[in-house]
């Protein structure tokens, strides 16, 4: 069929397989089935590359590997995969066979990196070791997935850069090994709210995006009220949002979550004024939960 206008949608959640590589010594050739998991339409990505590749004079793998995911660092469509500059490096034994592939964001390899991606299968191949660097090819066809199971698209999902506010509710930082997202207000908690359920989309789709390894959820509340009523209110909080989060299947029951409540121990802001009165929009600022995204 060709080339489609579905195909020139953007997304940054990909999939890969390894459909058949075969080499002599130095000139090398795969074929890669490439899912767009928006859309679920794959095409076939030619490598030919040249380098060193083992000790026999052919090499070769001639069976699909499993799937694997992977994330470009900018929205992309399958024509941004097209006459790139492209690093594999290969290992392969009888059975066995695992390989990285890099592909640039431009045909130089001094061009920023677009995607990483380490593929490992099983199936019938030729022992073979090798570095090869080459130009890929976007091969349009029918669009559907080689696998017999085929993919079901995803929703697109945009995720900010560091340190970006997404709405007044919901502000993302960097810190060291964490991605911190920061939900602010009274409302957010009031999960029938439109607000509150944009804010909590938002943040539940970058959850899904990103590869991550635990996720701390910390429930916080202002200075106002007993110690004890605020620590129960904040693990509440906090609480609520992780089971929002789960029930609608942005974390699974099986992801590495914990959740706390610091009661008023953490504010962000005076509860007060310099006079001593009251302060709301302090206070305000300090009922807040924040989102700890450690990464892989």
């Amino acid at each position: 069929m060709g080339k489609l206008p579905i195909d020139l949608q953007n997304s940054m959640r990909w999939a890969i397989a390894s459909v058949e590589s075969a080499g002599m010594i130095l000139v090398g050739h795969t074929t890669f089935d490439l899912v767009n998991l928006h859309t679920g339409r794959a095409h076939r990505l030619e490598l030919a590359a040249a380098g060193i590749s083992g000790k026999l004079p052919i090499s070769g793998s001639f069976s699909m590997s499993n799937y694997t995911s992977f994330t470009t660092r900018r929205p992309v469509n399958f024509q941004d995969f097209d006459a790139r500059g492209a690093r594999q490096t290969t290992a392969a034994v009888i059975v066995y066979s695992m390989s990285y592939l890099t592909i640039f964001d431009g045909s130089a390899y001094t061009s920023p990196t677009l995607c990483k991606v380490k593929m490992a299968g099983w199936g019938p191949s030729i022992p073979s070791v090798g570095i090869e660097h080459g130009v890929t090819e976007v091969i349009y066809g029918d669009g559907i997935p080689k696998d017999k199971g085929g993919f079901q698209a995803e929703p697109e999902l945009v995720i900010p850069s560091s340190k970006e506010e997404i709405d007044i509710r919901v502000q993302i930082t960097q810190k060291d090994d964490a991605l911190v997202m920061k939900l602010q207000g009274d409302s957010l908690f009031d999960f029938d709210k439109p607000d509150a359920e944009q804010a909590l989309k938002q943040a539940g789709s970058i959850i899904r995006a990103l590869p991550i390894r635990r996720v701390d959820i910390d429930g916080h509340a202002d200075g106002k009220g007993h110690e004890a009523y605020n620590l129960t209110l904040s693990t509440q909080r906090a609480n609520a949002v992780a089971d929002w989060f789960v029930s609608h299947k942005y974390l699974s029951k099986g992801t590495d979550l914990k959740t706390k409540g610091w009661g008023k121990s953490r504010p962000v802001a005076p509860n007060t004024r310099p006079d001593g009165s009251d302060d709301p929009v302090g206070r305000a600022k300090n009922r807040r939960v924040e989102i700890f995204l450690i990464k892989k």
